[in-house]
C-alpha cells in the first residue's frame, strides 16, 4: 500500500479511493448470465455450485461483489476493471478463475486468488452466511495486513486505517514539543501541524464512511442467503446483536474518534495561536493533498 501512497503524494492529486471516479457506492446485483448464476468478477468451476449474486457496488475502476450460494456460504470478490490511467485491467485482475485459483498461503480464511499472478489478481473470500460482517472484514483486515496484494490496496484501502492513526500519534508529540518551548513554539509550524491533523482526521471519517457501506453490503447478502437457506425465522435484530458481539474494541490509544484530552490540548492550541481553531473540510472534499 506504500507504493500507492508514494505515487499520490509525488502526483499531488488524492488516492484513487477518494476521487469522484473511484468512491464505491451500492450498484444493483447483475443478472443471471447465460441463463446462470453470476457474480461480478468471480468464473466458477465446471459443475461448481454457482455464486448468485446478491449485492454489489463499485466505482469507475473496480467491483467489490457478494455472491450467496446454495450451500449456505458468502463469496466476496474484489475485482478491478481499469487503471486511474485508463488501459483497462488484466484478465487475472478483471476476474477470479475458478479452475486456477488456489488458496492464498498463511492466511487465516479461504481467499483464494489466481496462480499466474496472486499479488496483481482479483481475489474471493468465502465464509459461511453464518459469520457476522465484522467477523468478514476484519479477516480482511488481518489479511492485508500480513500479505501484499494489489488489487486490495487499491479497490479496498479504507479497511486499513494504521497509517493515519500513527501519523496523528507522531503530529500529536510534535504538537506537545512545540508547545512546550518558551515562547509557546513556532506559530506557523504548529498551524501547519493542525491543517495535516484536520485532514488525516477527514481521510478517517471518509474510510470509516466506505467500511460502513461495505458492512451494509454484506448484511444484505447475508440476508439473502438466509432467506434463501429457509432461514427466515432469523431477524434483523439478531444479526446485530451477533455482530455486535462479534466487533472487537479499539486496541488502546487508537481511538478514531477525538477524545476530551485531545479536545482540550486543541482549546488550548488555539488559545496559544490567539486564533480560532481551522474548520476540518467537509465529507466530499476531493483535492486535499495529503
Amino acid at each position: 500500500m506504500a507504493e500507492f501512497d508514494k505515487h499520490r503524494r509525488s502526483s499531488g492529486r488524492p488516492p484513487v479511493w477518494r476521487s469522484s471516479e473511484g468512491k464505491m457506492w451500492e450498484r444493483s446485483p447483475r443478472e443471471k448470465k447465460e441463463g446462470k448464476d453470476h457474480l461480478t468478477g468471480y468464473e466458477p468451476r465446471e459443475n461448481e455450485d454457482r455464486p448468485r449474486e446478491a449485492a454489489r457496488m463499485g466505482g469507475s475502476f473496480g467491483d467489490v461483489s457478494v455472491g450467496v450460494s446454495r450451500k449456505k456460504e458468502l463469496t466476496m470478490v474484489v475485482s478491478k476493471r481499469r487503471s486511474r490511467e485508463g488501459p483497462a485491467a488484466l484478465e487475472d485482475e478483471r476476474t477470479l478463475q475458478g479452475d486456477r485459483a488456489k488458496k492464498m498461503d498463511l492466511s487465516r480464511g479461504n481467499f483464494q486468488v489466481n496462480v499466474h499472478d496472486p499479488e496483481r489478481s482479483a481475489l474471493a473470500y468465502r465464509e459461511s452466511h453464518q459469520k457476522t460482517p465484522a467477523f468478514m472484514l476484519n479477516r480482511f483486515k488481518e489479511m492485508m495486513r500480513t500479505h501484499r496484494q494489489d488489487t486490495l490496496a487499491e479497490q479496498v484501502p479504507f479497511l486499513d486505517r494504521r497509517e493515519e492513526r500513527e501519523e496523528l500519534r507522531q503530529l500529536q508529540h510534535r504538537r506537545e514539543e512545540l508547545l512546550a518551548r518558551e515562547g509557546g513554539g513556532d506559530r506557523p509550524a504548529l498551524r501547519a501541524l493542525e491543517r495535516r491533523k484536520e485532514t488525516l482526521r477527514q481521510i478517517l471519517t471518509e474510510k470509516e464512511s466506505q467500511e460502513r457501506r461495505l458492512r451494509l453490503l454484506l448484511q444484505k447478502a447475508q440476508e439473502t442467503s438466509r432467506r434463501r437457506a429457509g432461514e427466515t425465522e432469523q431477524v434483523r435484530w439478531q444479526l446485530q446483536a451477533a455482530q455486535e458481539a462479534e466487533e472487537p474494541p479499539p486496541p488502546e490509544g487508537e481511538d478514531e474518534g477525538k477524545g476530551a484530552a485531545e479536545a482540550l490540548a486543541d482549546a488550548l492550541l488555539a488559545r496559544a495561536l490567539e486564533e480560532k481553531p481551522e474548520e476540518p473540510p467537509t465529507q466530499e472534499t476531493e483535492n486535499d493533498e495529503i
